[in-house]
């Protein structure tokens, strides 16, 4: 056995036992779908990531609960760290039989708490009499509430979207218009030939340039492989060894070896995009905040969708992590779903949206004037907030969160040469089905 089949294994071992012994380790249950009464005060633990004036913004709807819910709930923010972290402590949690009310988490984490028994399933909360209208339901883009349902789990709804973001390429407008190039590119063709046309050595006061600087992150892949056509898994697993797949490596080895794109380390295409070393970048809307005092109002720049194999029917990446209620009491459970609950009125929504990074939950939030104030000083948001329909999430399958690192694996191997994009994308394939398989329930 390799040492990649006994990790899984081990890692299967301790579900099955955390689901036989832990199943209902706080001594909870599905939700009531009402709202806590009697009992007297609840403080909720709210576990989170945020850092900065993310923090702030949460820290802020926080109390603005806690002060107007007028039920006794009182709900306390703790920030432990990043995702990474925080998965971990949840882990050891759940061992310890002592987890938060509420915790932020990716698909990926929510379905292993799930596989362990410890995860509240919201459907009772959305249909009860404290569940959300029909009204509020269709206002809420599609594809937030479609990644909290779980196949896994018979669909159903696990988590309640939060931090909500969207893969889209950051292009620099001066650059476009220098190379003689009207309009952001499109499809990929236009994509490739912008890009080359994007290169150049050092001209006076700018820098040599590349024309697009690539972060290698899965989602991103996972993204570009949606945009050239493909499906990522189907009925029998991974779906990694189609001609989408395999074009998507293909055209990131021909930028890189035709000398149009190069591969960035850590965070360094942020500045280097400010400092117009590379002219394009494709990564997350939430990035923009930080993209923007590295330009300094120093060119113009825009966010446009990532290129298409077929414009007519467009597509991207959703990113971003959920809320989930860990089986504590039931009066517990209520409380912390009437804090979903309030988190997703318009009121909040655009409060979010505008003293964090992330899109808001609502549709109807671009009509407000908070909003479209807020957009004036950040129409890059805007542009996003525009994307948002085309965005769809990724697998939420038990199994992803490792296949997302074979992805990246991958492309790593294309890039510095390792392998050719053919034998990557079959070698990728036959990984992530083997990963998805040794995850089935």
């Amino acid at each position: 056995m390799t040492r990649r089949n006994v990790t899984l294994a081990l890692a299967s071992t301790l579900a099955a036992t955390l689901t036989l012994f832990l199943g209902g380790c706080n001594g909870g249950s599905g939700g009531s779908g009402g709202s806590p009464t009697g009992g007297g005060p609840l403080e909720l633990t709210f576990w989170h990531t945020q850092t900065g004036e993310n923090k702030t913004a949460l820290e802020t709807l926080c109390k603005r609960f806690n002060d107007q819910n007028g039920k006794g709930i009182t709900v306390k923010p703790l920030y432990q760290g990043d995702y990474k972290q925080l998965y971990s402590k949840l882990m050891a949690g759940i061992t310890a039989r002592k987890t938060p009310e509420i915790a932020v988490s990716y698909e990926s984490m929510v379905v292993e708490y799930m596989k362990a028994g410890v995860v509240v399933p919201l459907d009772s909360y959305l249909k009860g009499p404290n569940g959300l209208s029909k009204a509020d339901t269709d206002d809420i883009f599609p594809a937030f509430l479609q990644t909290n349902r779980y196949p896994n789990f018979n669909n159903q709804m696990l988590s309640f979207p939060f931090t909500k973001s969207l893969l889209v390429t950051y292009v620099n407008m001066d650059a476009l218009k220098r190379a003689g190039i009207a309009q952001p590119p499109v499809t990929w063709a236009d994509f490739k030939s912008a890009a080359a046309r994007l290169t150049h050595p050092a001209q006076g006061a700018l820098p040599a340039a590349k024309g697009l600087a690539i972060d290698i992150n899965a989602s991103t892949i996972d993204g570009w492989i949606l945009s050239h056509g493909g499906p990522l898994t189907d009925s029998s697993g991974a779906a990694l060894n189609g001609p989408a797949t395999l074009a998507t490596y293909q055209d990131v080895h021909d930028l890189v070896t035709g000398g149009y794109a190069y591969q960035t380390t850590g965070d360094t295409y942020q500045a280097d995009f400010g400092a117009q070393r590379a002219a394009m970048v494709c990564t997350s809307s939430t990035q923009r905040i930080l993209f923007r005092p590295l330009i300094a109002n120093r060119f113009a720049w825009k966010l446009v969708n990532i290129p298409q194999a077929s414009p007519a029917k467009p597509v991207t990446i959703l990113y971003g992590a959920n809320l989930c209620i860990f089986k504590t009491t039931p009066a517990k459970q209520d409380a912390a779903w009437e804090f979903f609950h309030w988190l997703a009125m318009k009121e909040q929504a655009a409060y979010w949206a505008i003293h964090s990074s992330y899109m808001p939950l609502r549709k109807s939030v671009s009509a407000m004037p908070e909003m479209q104030a807020a957009w004036k000083t950040d129409p890059q948001g805007k542009q996003a907030f525009d994307l948002i329909p085309y965005a769809v999430p990724e697998p939420n399958v038990r199994g992803w969160q490792e296949v997302r690192d074979q992805v990246t694996d991958a492309m790593q191997a294309v890039i510095s040469g390792t392998k050719a994009p053919a034998a990557a994308v079959k070698d990728l394939d036959a990984a992530a089905d083997e990963t998805l398989r040794n995850k089935k329930m």
